[in-house]
């Protein structure tokens, strides 16, 4: 009985981390996540992901098809990932990767192998269809200690590349918080 509830336990644990969708970690695994690490004195990158156009995807296709491209999409970007690094879905159709012991140039080349990744190849849908899906993304490296900020201006470059066109990597080098 006792083994039973232990794996229950467990399972539930998973559950409550996981985003059923994507299989990724959701916004509660990454929170924990990003607590942990805070207590590191280690450099980390932050990358945050999100797909362009993807309200037109759902009013276009349906939210049945906007579920196909978010999974595929979450399992090319983990696809894309070695090491200590960790991708989860922070939101919506964004994505949020973090990555210790990076600069960023290391971050810039990895938000584009995540870029690319997604560009190269359209999504398969019902039918023998397909649909081209891109996405933008925005970097931003900094302290351990300080990595809600640096999450931050993630979402800051994030903006920039939206702004800047879409499909494409910003970085955050000098960007202040409040732009």
């Amino acid at each position: 009985m006792t083994d039973e509830l232990d794996r229950l336990a467990a399972e539930a644990v998973i559950l409550s981390s996981t985003d059923a969708l994507t299989g990724l970690g959701n916004r509660p695994f990454l929170e924990d996540h990003i607590r942990l690490l805070a207590s590191d004195d280690v450099t980390l990158g932050a990358l945050m992901i999100d797909i362009d156009h993807f309200k037109l995807v759902n009013d276009i296709e349906g939210h049945a098809v906007g579920d196909v491209v978010l999974a595929e999409i979450a399992r090319r970007l983990a696809g894309q990932l070695t090491g200590p690094a960790v991708v989860g879905r922070y939101g919506g159709e964004e994505f949020l990767v973090l990555v210790p012991e990076v600069d960023a140039i290391g971050a810039a080349m990895l938000g584009e192998r995540l870029r690319g990744a997604v560009a190269t190849t359209a999504v398969s849908l019902a039918l023998g269809r397909s649909r081209p899906v891109t996405v933008s993304v925005g970097c931003a490296v900094g302290e351990a200690g300080s990595l809600v900020q640096t999450i931050q201006r993630a979402e800051i470059a994030l903006g920039a590349a939206k702004a800047g066109g879409r499909n494409r990597v910003e970085v955050a080098h000098t960007l202040p918080l409040d732009a």
